[in-house]
Formats: structure tokens, C-alpha cells, sequence
């Protein structure tokens, strides 16, 4: 018993500096958002691939990490979710991460900060927000072609990584080319 006592406000000093100390979520609203990647922040987009294709933020530095995936039983959290973005990002990298109405971003935001990232905000509102404030979105028409208000604009998501550049997109192979390519 003797043991217990001594033991128990260590127990709970510890606690209390682990509560303390875990990073506390920063959520900005979609024209903080649309301000800070203007000057340079990368926007994560957690959306699924089916949502993101249907539409996106436009971004300089954007790319489409599903933060759930569809599956038979329904939707679940993608287990390669940090790995993916640890290989895209590094750790000190500015980061402003959405989803389509708020939620999804939270949760990201949340298992990027315990996992060590320091410069994450999530986007409030979303990609819903985002459109009902009329901001500059791009859009896939024809199933092939992507419409975009900004010249010299990179794309990026699972299925389709283009650079446009004078209304002349190239592909790319690999979500690395893109990346490194968004980041000059």
C-alpha cells in the first residue's frame, strides 16, 4: 500500500504533462486557408479519389491522400495513411489539410500532430465551404480533361498527375515526380 501512494502523483504528474503537452489541433476557416496557400502551404486533400476527382481546391501544392477508404464493409481508416504522407512530407512542412465538409480533416490533423508533424491546420468547412465562398476550384469534364482557372498549376491524386503549363498538361509518372515538381 506504501507503494501505491508513493507511486499514484507520479502517475498522475505524468499524466498530466502527456495531456498537456499533445499538440492541440488549429482549425482555420477556408479564407485563412485560401491566404496561406497562397503563400506557399501545401494543401492535403483527405478526400476519397472518387470525391477528389469530382472536384478540388486549387492548390499550387496540392495532393490526394485518402485519409478513409471504400471498401465492401463500408468505410475505413486507410492503415497506410502517415506512411503516405511521411514519404511525401517532411515533418516541418506547412500543411493545411481538408476533406469535403470538416470532419475527416480533423481526425487527419489529429494522427499528424501525434505522429510529429508540427505545422499542420486543419481547413473547417472543407471542400463544401470552400465552393459556397465561390474560391477557385478544379473540375474534371469529359472523364479525361481537367479545368482550371490558374495557369502553371500542378494536380496530383492516385489516378491522374498532370502539370499545366500554357494550357499544355504533361503527365507524370510518379507521385514523386509531382511533388518535387510543386515544390520549387
Amino acid at each position: 500500500m506504501a507503494v501505491s501512494t508513493k507511486l499514484l502523483p507520479r502517475c498522475l504528474a505524468f499524466l498530466l504533462v502527456l495531456c498537456i503537452s499533445r499538440a492541440k489541433i488549429v482549425t482555420i476557416d477556408v479564407q485563412q486557408a485560401k491566404n496561406l496557400i497562397q503563400t506557399g502551404y501545401i494543401y492535403l486533400d483527405v478526400r476519397t479519389v472518387e470525391e477528389f476527382v469530382k472536384g478540388h481546391v486549387d492548390a499550387a501544392k496540392i495532393i490526394n491522400i485518402p485519409y478513409m477508404l471504400d471498401t465492401p464493409k463500408g468505410k475505413v481508416k486507410n492503415p497506410y495513411f502517415l506512411k503516405e504522407v511521411s514519404s511525401a512530407y517532411k515533418k516541418k512542412d506547412h500543411l493545411i489539410v481538408g476533406c469535403q465538409i470538416g470532419v475527416r480533416s480533423q481526425h487527419a490533423t489529429s494522427d499528424l500532430l501525434a505522429d510529429g508533424f508540427k505545422n499542420v491546420k486543419a481547413m473547417g468547412g472543407g471542400y463544401v465551404e470552400w465552393v459556397r465562398n465561390k474560391f477557385p476550384v478544379i473540375t474534371m469534364v469529359d472523364g479525361s480533361s481537367w479545368i482550371t482557372k490558374s495557369i502553371g498549376m500542378a494536380i496530383a491524386s492516385p489516378n491522374f498527375r498532370y502539370r499545366y503549363d500554357q494550357d499544355r498538361p504533361k503527365k507524370f509518372e510518379t507521385p514523386m515526380q509531382i511533388i518535387n515538381l510543386v515544390s520549387y
